[in-house]
């Protein structure tokens, strides 16, 4: 598996605004990134992903929809991601 677009604090977010961290992308996403795609991200469902460090993500409060963090860990940690 590649790492260089999964990077802890970073999130992806999709051409119609939504926000996930890499554990909660889906499978075709998931699968791209863990080949080593990136940072955009085209998928079989036509969702168009743009990758987001860490960085970025905490300057722009950007949070994952779904665990409502940026990744286990951070979200783990008691951030301000809640």
């Amino acid at each position: 598996m590649s790492t260089k677009y999964t990077a802890e604090g970073s999130v992806w977010i999709e051409e119609g605004g939504r926000v996930v961290c890499r554990e909660h992308g889906g499978g075709y996403l998931t699968a791209a990134i863990n080949a080593g795609e990136g940072p955009r991200i085209f998928t079989p469902l036509e969702e168009d992903w743009l990758y987001h460090p860490p960085e970025i993500a905490e300057e722009y409060s950007f949070n994952c929809e779904d665990c409502g963090g940026r990744t286990r860990q951070r979200a783990s940690q008691g951030g301000d991601d809640g």
